[in-house]
């Protein structure tokens, strides 16, 4: 059916509309052109719909394969001439309706489940990375400020002497403070405090290293450095947890250590040695 049979405002909406219904715009013109008047063969379908010819063949097969269009047979002598008519567009209509309805209601749920699976599942935590030492020393600060219960930390007397006002108001407001020292602080600590044992090794590896963990529920994970500090603070629960055993098992060490004094040299070396060649 060409232009020509109707206004071309109506032929164009009825064109796009179909074409949300899966046909091309060859195969709206072929469709409408068969509702029109029917069965047709190929060369009539082409001059009727203004399809070119060259077109028309490659339309209507893939037409019978969506169900479109059916193929009857008619005309000649023996009745086999292939021609084409229309599948009732009620029909189509009712098949589009059913398969649209379906579909939202399978996209009800599944959409559902989709957005509800990262929100029971995936608990997205804040997540700081600062490479400026004033700015990671103030948030230090401010993570002492707010603490509620708790506060475990490992670091050097540069650093935790800069903290030590913020530590002690801390500790005025009841919250508990467990440190451990890779040197001698400058200060005399009211809280639980270890001096971890002092080696070259020790100092190599702990270099510029400042853990601490607030109310077991935020961490500080810093290398401090005037030039060239890299911090990272957040409140995901895996790397409080790790940093806090981190912590505590560092402790332990150092106790036993220093409880076994004689012991521990004697079995792993005077520098420890055996113990820390992993």
């Amino acid at each position: 059916m060409k232009r020509g049979d109707f206004k071309i405002e109506t032929y164009e909406t009825i064109i796009n509309a179909l074409r949300k219904l899966d046909f091309t715009e060859y195969e709206s013109r072929i469709y409408l052109a068969l509702l029109k008047q029917s069965p047709l063969n190929g060369n009539m379908i082409a001059n009727l719909s203004g399809v070119p010819g060259a077109k028309v063949y490659s339309c209507l097969k893939k037409m019978v394969e969506k169900e479109f269009i059916s193929i009857v047979y008619g005309e000649g002598r023996s009745n086999t001439r292939v021609m084409y008519t229309p599948v009732p567009y009620r029909k189509i209509i009712d098949r589009y309706s059913t398969d649209f309805l379906e579909n939202l209601t399978l996209l009800k749920t599944e959409l559902k489940n989709v957005q509800n699976h990262p929100i029971n599942n995936l608990v997205v935590k804040e997540l700081y990375q600062i490479t400026d030492y004033e700015i990671a020393i103030d948030t230090v600060r401010k993570f002492i400020q707010k603490s509620k219960t708790s506060i475990y930390l490992c670091g050097w007397n540069e650093i935790v002497s800069i903290l030590y006002e913020d530590l002690k108001e801390a500790q005025l407001r009841n919250v508990k403070i467990v440190s451990l020292m890779f040197d001698e602080p400058s200060e005399s600590f009211d809280w639980k405090n270890s001096i971890h044992f002092d080696l070259d090794i020790v100092r190599e590896r702990h270099k510029r290293e400042f853990n601490i963990v607030v109310d077991e529920e935020k961490v500080g994970n810093c290398q401090f450095d005037q030039t060239n500090t890299y911090a990272v603070f957040t409140s995901n629960l895996a790397v409080v947890h790790t940093t806090l055993n981190y912590i505590r098992h560092d402790i332990y060490i150092n106790r036993l250590i220093d409880d076994l004094n004689e012991e521990a040299i004697n079995k792993y070396g005077k520098d420890l040695r055996k113990l820390l060649d992993i």
